[in-house]
């Protein structure tokens, strides 16, 4: 059992939710390869289990759903992945609504709906519509890809109250949809800073330390890195004290692994997720991987471990083991700060919402022979024609990747043309 008041509720709702599961998803039995339902004392129990993978979900989703009333449609799963056949349909139970409106008055109180300023949510709809429904100091608005849509934005950000001050002092975006309307401000001659948002919240991507000064700077506002899946109401938020992503809001059990299925208590590895009963009973997932590598530290004064996002395993470099060689975020937040680097044509620049290079990241390619780590990266200038560029790119890119891995980590570098390669000896990249 654990310290921490969290651990302890987590704890005690853990073995409810094996309870809830072995009652009534019979997948999970099946799954587990167990006659007699598993009771946990704690979280570290959790590690008995075997974890459950998007596929496996994907393709048995009619045999996870518990049979608990649903209401409306199904949020979608597929926006991490977007390949066809792997849409996890997501059913959401008003059970667990009422349930989660419980946990938040008794952590918090029933709050005053006359205290504090209004948060515009800018929705992700190919994730589906959400459930969430405006409120007292909350607004939802969908994010389409048209000019109709992003001056409708523009209306909610510049509505004021009776004493002209802005109604909305919060945004709430996602990383890619908060560049493009960035840029689409701009384009027409607006000033972000003039709707005086004071904090924006985001989403579905890690924030780079050069995309975020360069937002922040364009709407005077502070960011905050937050984490969440479509699959689950439950996230991650960033730590005033730590700086770091901590899983303190609605319960949920996180576990960070290696490639062989070991816990780690530090270190690089991917993030698994078991949400917790009363507050997911539709469509329990019980270990769930999420493809998302993370690093755990603990050190934080508040008790709780913290995470940095590391980004997806898919998109990372590994060994003939699985292991993991080269995370992309040290990767991608070095060339972030590279504008000689080429980026991704997104689909909103694509459609003329925005300028190329507004929204897309980095274009890059990481792969692995044996433990050599090849990094390939995209320039936007012909290298042939612009060598001292490309030799002073290359020192910049090593330097900055370098200092985000062990000092003993023994880089070697080779700048081929006509894109930039770098070899990278995998010795000392391991997770932890």
């Amino acid at each position: 059992m654990s310290d921490a008041p969290l651990d302890r509720l987590r704890d005690y709702l853990l073995d409810k939710t094996i309870e809830f599961v072995w009652a009534n998803v019979p997948f999970y039995a099946r799954h587990w390869g167990l006659t007699d339902r598993p009771v946990l004392r704690g979280q570290a129990d959790l590690a008995g289990l075997p974890p459950l993978d998007k596929a496996t979900a994907v393709t048995h989703q009619a045999d996870l759903l518990s049979g608990v009333e649903t209401f409306g449609e199904p949020v979608l799963s597929s926006g991490t992945t977007r390949a066809a056949g792997e849409t996890l349909e997501m059913r959401r139970a008003p059970a667990e609504l009422q349930a989660e409106q419980s946990y938040w008055t008794m952590r918090d109180g029933p709050g005053d709906p006359a205290v504090g300023g209004t948060t515009l949510v800018v929705g992700n709809t190919h994730h589906g519509m959400g459930h969430d429904e405006d409120g007292p100091g909350v607004v939802h608005l969908p994010f389409v890809g048209h000019d109709n849509h992003l001056h409708h934005i523009v209306s909610v950000l510049s509505a004021r109250d009776g004493s002209g001050a802005f109604v909305v002092d919060e945004l709430s975006i996602s990383v890619s949809k908060l560049k493009a309307v960035t840029a689409w401000l701009r384009r027409a001659g607006i000033d972000p800073a003039g709707f005086g948002v004071g904090r924006i919240r985001t989403n579905s991507d890690f924030l780079l330390p050069a995309s975020r000064a360069r937002l922040a700077a364009a709407w005077g506002a502070g960011l905050e890195e937050t984490y969440s899946l479509s699959e689950f109401r439950a996230g991650a938020y960033a730590c005033p004290t730590c700086g770091r992503l901590h899983f303190d809001g609605l319960p949920i059990v996180p576990e960070v692994v290696d490639h062989r299925g070991q816990v780690l208590d530090d270190g690089v590895g991917e993030l698994l997720l078991t949400g917790l009963y009363p507050y997911m009973q539709a469509m329990p997932l019980v270990r769930y991987r999420t493809g998302d590598l993370v690093k755990v530290e603990r050190g934080c004064p508040g008790g709780e471990r913290g995470f940095t996002i590391w980004g997806r395993r898919s998109q990372a470099a590994l060994d003939e083991d699985g292991g993991v060689l080269l995370a992309p975020r040290p990767v991608l937040a070095a060339l972030d700060a590279e504008p000689l680097v080429e980026r991704e044509p997104h689909e909103w620049e694509q459609a003329g919402l925005c300028s190329a290079g507004s929204v897309g990241r980095p274009r890059y390619a990481l792969s692995a022979v044996g433990r050599t780590v090849h990094l390939q990266v995209a320039l936007a200038l012909p290298p042939g024609l612009y060598v001292a560029e490309a030799a002073q790119l290359q020192r910049r890119v090593e330097t900055a990747v370098r200092a985000a891995l062990p000092d003993d980590a023994g880089l070697t570098w080779s700048w081929q043309v006509p894109t930039p390669r770098v070899i990278v000896p995998a010795e000392s990249m391991r997770e932890g």
